[in-house]
């Protein structure tokens, strides 16, 4: 029996892992969160004193890393307890350095691609329609007005981004020869500016949903 796998691309304060989540819940399917991936392995990094520009050594330790979950957050790395210790500033720093080496991208899509087709899956991020499942007839990309998208990032005072740093990192990212974020054709765009996250957790769930 093929195994249901929902991809769900856009950038930052689009929704995608709001609404990830909650497509997750009311499917009853897992939500992985892509990024605690990358976190836990420079986690590894830092603590094996590896230099995060070797992709040499940071793949030897992605072929023997080992995952503890706790719904879709990372929990353990290789047996370390990383709860409180992911978004930690010196993790902050080197994340995208240890998740730019394509060798080390490759083993974690391997371990993606098997976990979905295992359990089924909710996933979200930037590469996720295009390079992760491709296949998937559940293609989803996400948009939304940059000044709404602004005020959800800094909602609480987490953070303190602008209309133009938001669309600088989006071109970066877009950049990017490995991990590039981008539209897939044959992706469903929703934009999410005057959507409540229930009503595109719904629209999803509709289009998804057995009969």
């Amino acid at each position: 029996m093929t195994k249901l796998i929902i991809a769900i691309d856009g950038g930052a304060g689009t929704g995608t892992s709001t609404v990830a989540r909650g497509v997750a819940e009311r499917l009853k399917l897992p939500h992985l969160n892509t990024g605690e991936l990358y976190r836990g392995i420079t986690f590894l990094v830092l603590q094996n004193g590896i230099n995060p520009i070797d992709s040499a050594e940071i793949l030897k330790l992605a072929k023997t890393i080992d995952f503890g979950f706790d719904d879709s957050n990372v929990v353990t790395v290789n047996g370390y307890d990383v709860r409180g210790k992911l978004h930690q500033e010196d993790i902050n720093e080197q994340v995208a350095v240890v998740s730019s080496h394509e060798p080390v991208r490759d083993e974690i899509l391997h371990l993606q691609r098997n976990f979905a087709n295992e359990h089924g899956v909710v996933m979200e991020g930037r590469d996720i329609t295009t390079r992760i499942f491709p296949e998937t007839p559940y293609k989803f990309y996400f948009t939304c007005d940059p000044e709404e998208r602004v005020r959800r990032v800094n909602a609480g005072g987490r953070a303190h981004e602008t209309v133009a740093s938001l669309l600088k990192r989006d071109a970066a990212d877009a950049a990017k020869v490995v991990g590039t974020f981008k539209q897939a054709d044959d992706a469903t765009v929703i934009d999410t500016t005057n959507r409540t996250i229930d009503e595109v957790v719904s629209f999803i769930v509709e289009l998804v949903k057995p009969n």
